[in-house]
């Protein structure tokens, strides 16, 4: 027995940089601990051989045993679960609870006790944690060996208390499990670990405050393009009035709470495609940046009624936070349609108005379509009351917006340009989004190039440019409205239902 303990940790010794692609600082750490396992085995084992005793069934529990001091049936066992999108934190807030791994400082000692599948799981699958390394500011190689799960020998520097912790996730359940065992006397020692690991939790919690995208179940930070509300030509009122209805409940959410109001809000932006309704997103969630946590997601991000419930419980656990649901109605449709999963939908409802307070949170959806909304969904107070149509670019908008496409692009008119011929083109995309007017600017600019007058840099673009750049994208756009069209007039056709009602 011991002869093939000798040997299986000769083998598992054997981890170079190149099989799992790490440092061979972290090489050095993992083989420490597989020796630390083994070595542990060896002292046990050799301890009954001298003893003339037999091996015992369970060496992990016996090794458990020789540790607390007592019989495992006798130990105090402490359980804690938290929800898996946090498992990082946890992972993150334990590690920092040991001398190992933040210095004299620290309140415990740690000896690892994995066994070598999991070491090389964690190995192999330590550069999903890179994004976390960017957040934390820490070396690739200590994040590397976070204790994502496993069995730890710890003891308390100032009591030399002895406990065991375990950590499992629990994939079904979607929740990461911590289990303390403590000898008999050890009840106090168990749950200061615990309170001691809460607090860590919360001094050392990575998605407060960032920038996070949510994608069925998971939570990971994301990058959004900076913008500023000076970018997003809309009307001062519709601007202020998103603002106070997002910002404005997260900034004065203790006041609001003083009066025994609950401090959160349901707002939808509704608008066809192209009305920077995605850009205003960005701008509230640059202007809370420090201030709140912002979650992202789409309505395909969430599939299933699991996945509702996952975002709320980040939510709420991340408050003050706002949630930016784009394309609600992917998810929030209309419940009488026979070829509709209404499960998504009944569970988010039951989240919105629930048993469960969503204090400190703003949920801001978008949709394109808001007559495929569900009643219950768009018209019932407390859901999302507050409901923000962004109107079609007036004249003084459209003339804004090309300007301003036009100067991003470093492109300005030569002498062929007059006001009326800018003007007699701004009136032609009467009702058009915004997007359209950036195309008109795009086009503009790409036949000027094309005929020579894009120099250094600079484009110069004449009267006919615009003429025939606005002509195009007009005729672009009734020809998508006879395919539209067209579609419509088959389905309806077939026999099914008709979408363009």
């Amino acid at each position: 027995m011991d002869r093939n303990i000798r040997k299986i940790s000769s083998y598992l010794s054997r981890i170079i940089p190149d099989e799992y692609r790490i440092s061979e600082q972290l090489v050095g750490a993992a083989n420490y601990f597989i020796d630390s396992y083994f070595s542990k085995l060896n002292e046990y084992t050799s301890k009954l051989v001298r003893n003339n005793k037999h091996l015992p069934n369970d060496l992990d529990a016996a090794i458990k045993e020789l540790w607390l001091g007592c019989e495992i049936h006798k130990a105090i066992s402490i359980n804690r679960s938290y929800p898996v999108f946090s498992r990082s934190l946890n992972a993150w807030a334990f590690i920092k609870l040991f001398r190992q791994y933040s210095g004299p400082s620290a309140t415990y000692d740690i000896i690892p006790f994995l066994d070598e599948y999991e070491w090389k799981d964690l190995l192999k699958s330590s550069n999903k944690y890179c994004t976390q390394y960017e957040q934390m500011n820490v070396s690739y190689d200590e994040l590397a060996t976070m204790p994502i799960y496993g069995t730890f020998f710890i003891r308390d520097i100032t009591t030399q208390a002895k406990l065991v912790v375990s950590i499992d996730l629990c994939y079904r359940s979607m929740e990461c499990e911590f289990t303390v065992l403590a000898n008999s006397h050890g009840q106090y020692n168990a749950e200061k670990f615990l309170n001691d690991l809460q607090i860590s939790m919360i001094s050392n919690d990575i998605y407060f405050k960032k920038c996070l995208s949510f994608n069925k179940d998971y939570l990971d930070f994301d990058t959004i393009i900076d913008t500023n509300w000076d970018e997003i030509i809309l009307g001062s009122e519709i601007k202020k009035y998103i603002i106070d209805n997002s910002i404005g409940i997260l900034d004065r959410m203790e006041q609001l709470s003083s009066i025994g109001m609950c401090p959160n809000q349901n707002i939808i932006l509704i608008s066809p495609p192209g009305m920077a309704k995605t850009m205003m997103f960005r701008a509230i969630s640059n202007e809370l940046d420090c201030k709140a946590t912002r979650i992202w997601c789409t309505g395909k991000s969430i599939s299933n009624p699991e996945h509702v419930t996952s975002l709320f419980q980040a939510a709420r656990s991340l408050a003050p936070c706002i949630v930016f649901i784009e394309d609600m109605d992917l998810f929030g449709g209309e419940r009488t349609l026979v070829y509709r999963d209404s499960s998504v939908l009944n569970e988010f409802l039951a989240q919105l108005d629930g048993t469960q307070r969503n204090s400190g949170i703003v949920i801001m959806a978008s949709t394109n379509d808001v007559g495929a909304m569900d009643e219950a969904l768009i018209n019932r107070p407390g859901r999302f009351n507050i409901k923000i149509e962004i109107p079609y670019p007036d004249i003084d908008d459209r003339k804004k917006m090309l300007s301003k496409f036009l100067k991003m692009y470093n492109a300005y008119p030569d002498s062929t340009l007059t006001k009326d011929s800018f003007d007699n083109v701004i009136a032609l995309m009467s009702g058009f989004t915004g997007d359209y007017v950036k195309e008109v600017a795009k086009q503009t600019i790409i036949r000027a190039t094309n005929e020579g007058r894009n120099r250094n840099g600079r484009v110069l673009f004449t009267s006919d440019d615009l003429n025939i750049a606005g002509e195009h994208v007009i005729k672009n756009f009734q020809i998508g409205q006879k395919v539209r069209h067209h579609h419509d007039v088959s389905i309806e056709g077939s026999g099914q239902f008709d979408i363009s009602q």
